[in-house]
């Protein structure tokens, strides 16, 4: 097994084990902080004064078990697998050129960002080694890359993770920075099965004062199946938080469908079966509350996506709120769910009934409606939500 050679300056407190992978930028290895086995040496000494209490019988058996209890703590500390350990990242020069302006200005915003941000869906960096090139991170099992297949075809599954790794951006873009590279290679499950972000290695502060990594979009600002088409060819300055809803948008289509990319903003093109969610999922409840999320993200036109993350966020409490109390989400063409061939009509709203609502009030999210197929004449209840200032599901209590 290959392992790199550190720096003195980082080798004093982590020991490599073995290296986990290796990108673009250079080379991530999993340490151990050797300073929590710096104690070693006096665990080995008691380790001796409790073999020579064996094998001398020094002392009563209560001295013996004492020492041998002591000695099996210690050792279980310096255990490997409860040593900790972290993930130490180190820019490589490519093709044994130099190491370019870029690419350590990346890291270096990569480490100034992570120094100015607290959140504990935000992947933290534990110690950085500027003048190397390097710093050492937490170490997560794995990335969303390896696990979409836990959310396939589960739309609450997916909306109420997922809803973790919005807010998390929202959080980012209410300190006015834009990630730039949201996808599922950049994003980890910890423990708890929570989204984790990570790499902010290209984000950007929309601060006029701070100097620029890149000009241009097109130089390097994100991975490219991943980035919306409108933002091609932008300055960077003239990025938008949007660019970011888009990502996450796609990152819902993966977790949804399983699928390791999705081709543009296709989520619905009947011309692209394998990757709209309908004929993926034909006839799946709650899948309307996906699609719902997917329309206002995954957009062709700049225009038609949501402004930054906040805006995501009670997207996706909306779906949420619909599906947590067992309803769904229906298309504007209101077909009938009994026949399939009318569509409702109105014949009830609480608006428009003077007295009715005291059996049907209106909430600050959403009104009620009864309509009717003139088809076959099913009626059919509604939750209309019409002011997106309060979110519809309360991640405390679900069921409000």
């Amino acid at each position: 097994m290959e392992l790199v050679e550190l720096d003195p300056e980082i080798s004093v407190r982590w020991k490599p084990i073995k290296r986990l992978g290796m990108g673009g930028q250079g080379h991530v290895y999993m340490v151990e902080d050797r300073s929590a086995t710096e104690d070693e040496d006096f665990i080995l000494r008691v380790g001796e004064i409790f073999n020579n209490i064996r094998n001398h019988g020094v002392g009563a058996s209560k001295i013996q078990d004492d020492a041998r209890s002591f000695v099996n703590a210690l050792q279980k500390t310096l255990s490997k697998e409860t040593i900790p350990k972290a993930a130490l990242k180190i820019l490589h020069p490519r093709n044994g050129l130099e190491l370019t302006d870029e690419d350590k200005a990346r890291m270096a915003n990569e480490i100034e960002i992570n120094a100015k941000i607290s959140h504990p869906n935000l992947l933290k960096i534990i110690q950085a080694y500027p003048l190397q090139h390097a710093f050492v991170m937490e170490l997560m099992p794995r990335t969303l890359t390896e696990c979409t297949q836990n959310f396939v075809g589960r739309p609450i599954e997916s909306l109420k993770t997922f809803r973790g790794l919005v807010s998390t951006v929202a959080y980012l873009h209410g300190l006015g920075i834009t990630h730039r590279d949201i996808k599922p290679d950049n994003i980890f499950i910890n423990e708890y099965g929570e989204l984790v972000l990570a790499d902010f290695g290209i984000a950007f502060y929309q601060d006029a004062d701070r100097t620029r990594i890149t000009d241009t979009l097109e130089k390097k600002v994100g991975s490219w199946p991943w980035m919306p088409q409108w933002s091609l060819g932008k300055r960077v300055k003239d990025v938008k938080h949007n660019h970011d809803v888009y990502g996450l948008g796609k990152v819902l289509w993966s977790m949804f469908t399983g699928i390791p990319e999705l081709h543009n903003w296709y989520f619905e093109n009947d011309a692209f079966p394998t990757q709209n969610i309908r004929k993926l999922f034909p006839n799946l409840p709650g899948i309307e509350a996906v699609a719902f999320v997917l329309k206002k993200s995954v957009t062709e036109f700049e225009a038609d996506c949501l402004e930054n993350a906040s805006d995501l966020l009670k997207l996706v409490d909306e779906s949420l709120g619909v599906l947590m109390v067992g309803g769904s989400l229906v298309k504007g063409d209101r077909l009938c769910r009994a026949c399939g061939r009318g569509q409702y009509q109105i014949v009830f709203e609480p608006n428009t009934h003077p007295g009715s609502q005291r059996w049907f009030p209106v909430t600050a999210g959403h009104s009620f409606r009864v309509m009717v197929c003139p088809q076959c004449g099913h009626v059919q209840g509604f939750s209309v939500f019409e002011n997106k200032e309060r979110p519809a599901w309360d991640p405390q209590n679900p069921n409000r």
